[in-house]
């Protein structure tokens, strides 16, 4: 038995959205000791299309000097594939009424034009998975020409990921940048929060939602930088905080900020202000390589979320997973290096638990 859990991303077109899922996808090896029982893997289609797409942000770096890149070069647009596919899943919405979580959905899934999958499994190391991540991906052009769509499927996912583009966010109050800004190309906060509002009418399940800053290398460099980052989130993103800050959410909802350095060798430069939107960006150095930092941190956060909502009913966590200590201690020790929690003393620049530690 598997047990599906879906994870929606947002972001506005070209923020970077499809970048932090390779990066995430590519961190893996990194995060996870070997020396544990636990083993995180993307299923073999996944990792084949991660790992086209990790060649291409690596491409980046192909030049021999530090010219200038736009925004295309270090965010690759998101590729869209057609697919119908028949499945056996067993599946079951884990937040509601867990202990009858058994539940076969056998027949058609049918995949749309709007979105892409990326599956990954978590379970014991030589035995079969027993949970699978479903995290879905779509083009930013969705949250506008199908914002119902996009409202429905936040509301069937327990965790949604927030791509934010930092140049955009960063620099939009810059009155020259201001003047030639087009509003397709904005982070669309407001837009966002009006999504996740009308999504988390009267939920009953706790839900966890990611803030993740993209293309943050530039503020993540010095800690007045990452306040600066992490203030203007909460400025700009004031509509969505106020939304899940509710007297109808707040208990319900944890939220998180971790900024994601998606290269981690390429650093924002200055705005083109000619061509509209139109950030440029230059390698730190000659040498620079393709070096991402902290995308563990929302997969860490994720599975902390994940495991307390089975460690709240603990027949579901045997029944998945056995009494196997090592690999619950191994769970426990990869979900406490969630940077910003104060709870667990690992704190970082840039990093906050904004609401709802008491859910993670």
């Amino acid at each position: 038995m598997v047990l599906k859990f879906s994870i929606t991303v947002l972001g506005a077109p070209r923020s970077g959205k499809t970048s932090l899922l390779s990066s995430i996808y590519k961190q893996f090896d990194k995060v996870v000791d070997n020396s544990t029982t636990l083993e995180i893997k993307p299923a073999h289609l996944e990792a084949t299309q991660l790992s086209n797409e990790i060649d291409n942000l690596k491409s980046a770096f192909n030049s021999i000097t530090k010219m200038p890149l736009n925004n295309a070069d270090v965010v690759p647009s998101t590729t869209l594939i057609s697919q119908d596919t028949d499945t056996d899943v067993y599946e079951k919405n884990i937040f509601t009424n867990v202990v009858n979580f058994l539940f076969l959905v056998k027949g058609k899934e049918e995949k749309s034009l709007t979105d892409r999958e990326y599956r990954f499994n978590l379970g014991k190391k030589s035995h079969k998975p027993k949970l699978q991540l479903v995290l879905r991906d779509y083009p930013g052009e969705q949250l506008i020409e199908n914002t119902e769509d996009v409202i429905n499927r936040v509301r069937e996912c327990n965790i949604t990921i927030i791509t934010i583009d930092t140049p955009s966010l960063m620099v939009e109050n810059d009155q020259a940048y201001k003047a030639t800004y087009p509003c397709e190309n904005n982070n669309l906060p407001e837009h966002i929060a009006q999504i996740i509002d009308e999504a988390y009418t009267d939920t009953v399940d706790k839900r966890l939602v990611i803030v993740a800053p993209v293309k943050c290398e530039e503020w993540m460099s010095t800690f007045d930088k990452s306040k600066k980052l992490t203030d203007r989130i909460n400025e700009k993103y004031k509509c969505l905080f106020d939304v899940l800050s509710s007297d109808e959410l707040h208990e319900k909802v944890a939220v998180v900020i971790t900024p994601v350095e998606t290269l981690g060798g390429i650093v924002y430069a200055y705005m083109d202000n000619k061509e509209g939107y139109s950030p440029r960006f230059i390698k730190k150095n000659l040498s620079s390589t393709y070096d991402p930092k902290y995308c563990d941190q929302p997969l860490r956060y994720i599975l902390r979320f994940v495991i307390k909502r089975f460690l709240e009913n603990s027949g579901a966590w045997f029944t998945l997973f056995g009494d196997s200590k090592s690999f619950t201690n191994a769970i426990g020790n990869f979900t406490k290096e969630c940077l910003g929690d104060s709870s667990v003393d690992v704190k970082a620049n840039g990093f906050l638990v904004v609401q709802g530690s008491n859910l993670l």
